[in-house]
């Protein structure tokens, strides 16, 4: 049998989504430290270590802390996080993508396809082992995530993300976190939760549902951690 996961990461972009999380595994085998002036926390659970870090929002904080992760030796990296729901995706309902775009990136006007980086091939993806244990456990895999350094609030823009990417959320780091870890040959899923539908009401629900429901989505989390760390191996 090969070995199993020893170190795992986890990038937690909104510290009003790390703190709940924190709250949640206090009484479990738990260090915390500093990380480039926010938070982070050592989780050993069932024989492994999880490395989980409060990035901060958006696509340049999180690859930095996907890299960081990488360099200190994780060999799968985790997200999760609240997103915005598109095509009427239900409020509150959990979901693995199964790749990522950067809706935001274009340099067509240089020639190069829209969306695509130089020498990009292909949209980064989810580690298929890791998208099994979500099935397994329940998640609904959805297609496509799209993120971009803007929260989206605008239901026209909402529209677009959806009939141009078959997209069912939109977040503003699992894309960036996908192609660090797809350039580095390192297994990656994201657990996303729709807190708004991307549209004039965005704010609102989004605030709402991390006021009144910040407990499920950490709770609902380490349930999939501990599946990983169970059932994932080299």
């Amino acid at each position: 049998m090969e070995n199993k996961i020893e170190k795992i990461g986890v990038i937690i972009a909104d510290k009003d989504e790390f703190i709940p999380f924190a709250e949640s595994v206090k009484n479990l085998d738990v260090k915390s430290f500093d990380f480039l002036k926010k938070k982070g926390m050592v989780l050993k659970l069932d024989g492994a270590e999880a490395i989980c870090l409060n990035s901060g929002i958006g696509k340049v904080n999180a690859a930095a802390a996907c890299m960081h992760l990488i360099d200190i030796g994780c060999r799968i990296v985790l997200n999760f996080g609240m997103s915005g729901g598109l095509n009427n995706k239900s409020l509150g309902g959990f979901l693995f993508p199964k790749r990522f775009i950067e809706h935001d990136f274009d340099l067509s006007p240089i020639g190069y396809k829209p969306y695509f980086k130089p020498d990009q091939t292909e949209f980064p993806f989810a580690d298929p082992r890791l998208l099994e244990i979500a099935k397994a456990l329940g998640f609904d895999l959805e297609e496509t995530a799209v993120s971009g350094d803007k929260f989206i609030c605008d239901e026209s823009i909402s529209r677009f993300l959806y009939e141009s990417f078959n997209a069912s959320s939109c977040d503003m780091e699992s894309a960036a976190i996908a192609a660090v870890c797809n350039a580095a040959d390192i297994p990656f899923a994201a657990l996303r939760r729709i807190s708004d539908g991307a549209d004039e009401n965005a704010a609102k629900n989004h605030r709402n549902m991390n006021m009144f429901d910040n407990a499920s989505l950490p709770e609902v989390f380490l349930k999939y951690l501990k599946q990983v760390i169970k059932d994932y191996e080299n």
